[in-house]
């Protein structure tokens, strides 16, 4: 057995190996592989080619900086990253994730591995709470995301349909980052009368490009809510596919929007794995509507109601008393008068 001076010095000197294993160095060799391998990505796939030059420019700068590269903590170099980038150009879906943020987009936890059935939850995302004002039924309905799981989504409109004629309905769509807007295709189902456009993206494939439409049918198992009063209830957190719900509605002059200005996510993005376990999310494709051509990037969706988040559904049912109230009167006023709050609600 070795002395214990001997054990000391050899474990001291392990320590000093293990720290230059991992060198500033080397550190920022990793970082720059990172770096690199990111310019590759967003110049081979970003939705418009013209645009990967200034990204690329941008990473090349990010690259000289000493105060950005020397950061020591991951995920605080890839927050720096990531403001520079959108600093050269802002885009809602554009961004470099660290080591740990990575894993949770991925769906590894440190706690719960992958394939684990903590992470194969029944719970639905979404709820149906029944209220009344003014004598009238409503329906506060809260997604929480927008599910890519078609069952779910269907599951979703079952449940509208069994909703009671005469209900009016509030969507809860305060902090909902989004997801798959396939969900919202079958949901508008039961909003729309008629067939009804509802989104297009232009995605490059490589150095092509595709346009695709989509429109929704109507489901007849939801006819009795057509024409049913419709409220959305939006903040700065609702983002991308939570974005094209109202956006679309507010277009087709079917809901009223109440809340505060979203995000303005619209280009619909693809996760890429990096070297080193970080992540880069690059916008593939532009989101439009397939009828004005217009979309919500940058300036998100504009309320029609403008109230803070967290009291857009005191507004929105303040609105909704109102045309209860303007319903009764012009029920007894002459013909031709109108109220303030139903000429708002049918803007």
């Amino acid at each position: 057995m070795l002395p214990f001076p001997q054990i000391l010095l050899r474990a001291i000197l392990l320590c000093v190996l293990l720290a230059l294993l991992h060198s500033p160095v080397e550190a920022s060799n990793e970082r720059s592989g990172v770096l690199t391998a990111m310019a590759s990505i967003i110049r081979d796939n970003i939705y418009n080619p013209d645009m990967a030059s200034i990204y690329v420019d941008a990473i090349e700068s990010i690259r000289s900086d000493s105060s950005i590269m020397e950061i020591e903590d991951d995920e605080a170099f890839a927050l720096s990253v990531h403001r520079a980038l959108q600093a050269a150009r802002p885009d809602g879906h554009l961004g470099l994730y660290g080591p740990e943020r990575s894993r949770r987009i991925l769906g590894y936890h440190d706690d719960a591995p992958h394939d684990s059935e903590e992470m194969h939850s029944n719970a639905l995302p979404f709820s149906i709470v029944p209220m009344e004002a003014e004598g009238a039924s409503i329906a506060l309905i809260q997604i929480e995301e927008f599910t890519s799981d078609e069952s779910v989504a269907r599951t979703f409109n079952r449940a509208f349909s069994d909703i009671p004629d005469g209900t009016a309905f509030i969507f809860d769509l305060r902090g909902n980052r989004g997801g798959d807007a396939m969900h919202f295709r079958i949901l508008a189902a039961c909003l729309f009368r008629r067939p009804t456009a509802v989104h297009g993206i232009r995605w490059r494939r490589g150095d092509e490009f595709e346009s695709v439409e989509r429109f929704s049918k109507p489901d007849q198992a939801c006819q009795h809510h057509f024409d049913a009063p419709l409220y959305v209830l939006i903040d700065a957190g609702t983002a991308s596919t939570a974005e094209l719900m109202p956006f679309i509605l507010q277009a087709r002059s079917r809901a009223t929007i109440v809340g505060e200005a979203t995000y303005g996510a619209s280009h619909p993005a693809e996760f890429f794995e990096l070297p080193y376990g970080y992540g880069l999310m690059v916008p593939i494709g532009m989101a439009f509507d397939p009828v004005t051509q217009a979309d919500w990037e940058g300036s998100g969706v504009i309320p029609d109601i403008p109230a803070s988040g967290d009291q857009a559904l005191e507004a929105a049912l303040e609105h909704f008393n109102s045309l209860q109230l303007c319903a009764r009167l012009t029920s007894v006023m002459p013909i031709g008068y109108v109220c303030e709050a139903a000429l708002i609600s049918s803007r």
